[in-house]
């Protein structure tokens, strides 16, 4: 997989090529015609007879470059557990492999006004044995603010779930329940509850329309364009 990254006047896009991996035809089109809300955008381009995913990250940023800015702490590990709940509940709504996820740092992306973040699906990567969200909790853990005693606890305890087994909707609760204590009195601070309840999310899970993916005729949606001059080959 290489990776580069383009800007024009309006837009600015993440570039993945040597990507071709073998890949269910519905994942595709899943991801092509419909607006999945916790995914970056994508297009499909075909470049000198080479697929590239086309990846519109206009107006925000990694967490890498976050990270390299500040390091973790509590918010924003919580503000990444509800987007990961998230993001686990609408992949099996779309009947998508969040393993196809892939969970780098620099391939995770947040819009900061809004909380919002956004996660990059490469169609087939899952047949890669990926290093999945143990490789995205091995760089947290790197980037913790360590005088935030509630952020290395959150930050640890999802390291250890992920190792034990796969990291669940559950896991994420659970590590969101983790309570800020009160310094004079000792015992547990009220905490923002909004976004941490499992059953919330089943409900609106439930009521989340899905659009029908396949009634496109052709298969996959494929632009071509000419090569790109301005191109390069590294983040800004």
């Amino acid at each position: 997989m290489n990776v580069e990254y383009l800007r024009t006047a309006k837009k600015s896009y993440m570039i993945i090529k040597e990507a071709d991996y073998p890949f269910e035809e519905y994942e595709l089109k899943m991801i092509l015609h419909n607006d999945i809300p916790c995914l970056l955008p994508l297009q499909v381009i075909v470049e000198d007879g080479q697929v590239e995913y086309w990846y519109d990250v206009t107006g925000i940023q990694s967490l890498k470059k976050q990270f390299s800015l500040a390091p973790a702490g509590e918010k924003e590990l919580r503000v990444l557990l509800q987007n990961l709940a998230e993001l686990k509940s609408i992949m099996d709504d779309y009947l998508l492999d969040d393993a196809s996820i892939c969970f780098s740092s620099d391939k995770i992306y947040e819009d900061r006004f809004s909380g919002k973040i956004r996660f990059c699906y490469v169609p087939g990567l899952n047949r890669q044995k990926p290093a999945g969200l143990k490789g995205l909790f091995e760089d947290v853990l790197q980037q913790l603010n360590h005088s935030d005693p509630i952020a290395v606890k959150m930050g640890y305890e999802m390291y250890e779930r992920c190792m034990q087994s796969d990291f669940v909707i559950e896991d994420c609760f659970a590590c969101l329940r983790i309570q800020k204590q009160n310094k004079e009195t000792s015992e547990p601070a009220e905490i923002d509850r909004k976004g941490d309840d499992l059953k919330e999310w089943e409900g609106m899970a439930e009521k989340r329309e899905v659009s029908n993916p396949f009634t496109e005729e052709t298969f996959p949606r494929k632009r071509y364009r000419k090569k790109a001059k301005e191109r390069k080959t590294g983040e800004d």
